[in-house]
């Protein structure tokens, strides 16, 4: 082999090595825009609607209500006697383990739900950066407001002391995602 067949070895080495370079350049700066948008992106979320939301119910306090129809050992076992008397040992057996758990629901303890004026006006205002579970779930009230709607009184029927299970799902996701944004802030 001559000096030139090593020459041309090396120039297709280099060629092809600042080529490579050249790629992982440019795969690290569209990552790192990426993560600049997502950055920007969760804290305008974080600034302009979960903040606003979250302290819109920060005054409301919650009471949710769950009962034990069969709490005791005792009162599970004279229950699944009864079924041993006819001869249906599964129905027994699944009464000796089940407690009987009902949910009763959620109510507002304290404060006051905010006026679904209050909370369309924050979401409207931003709705280009609110979440797809967020909107949907704040639909989902709109729709259930709508159905509630009594047209003598100012205010939907629902907006009592008992609130929807919809509207429980909407203010735990609102409290949820606004510690989360928060929490990728701080670590950001």
């Amino acid at each position: 082999m001559s000096l030139l067949d090593y020459l041309k070895i090396i120039a297709s080495t280099i060629a092809i090595l600042s080529g490579i370079s050249a790629a992982i350049l440019r795969f690290y700066r569209w990552s790192y825009n990426r993560g600049l948008r997502h950055a920007d992106r969760v804290e305008k979320q974080l600034k302009y609607v979960y903040g606003p939301l979250y302290a819109l119910f920060l005054d409301t306090g919650f009471c949710s209500s769950t009962g034990v129809m069969y709490p005791h050992l005792q009162v599970r076992a004279k229950r699944a006697i009864r079924f041993l008397g006819d001869h249906e040992y599964r129905k027994a057996l699944g009464a000796l383990f089940d407690r009987g758990i009902k949910s009763y629901g959620t109510e507002v303890e304290y404060g006051g739900t905010p006026s679904p004026k209050m909370v369309t006006e924050v979401i409207e205002k931003n709705i280009e950066i609110a979440d797809h579970k967020l909107l949907s779930l704040y639909r989902a009230i709109r729709k259930e407001e709508l159905r509630h709607f009594d047209y003598h009184v100012e205010k939907p029927s629902y907006a009592g002391p008992e609130i929807s299970k919809n509207y429980e799902a909407f203010v735990d996701h609102v409290f949820e995602m606004r510690e989360r944004l928060s929490k990728m802030l701080q670590k950001g």
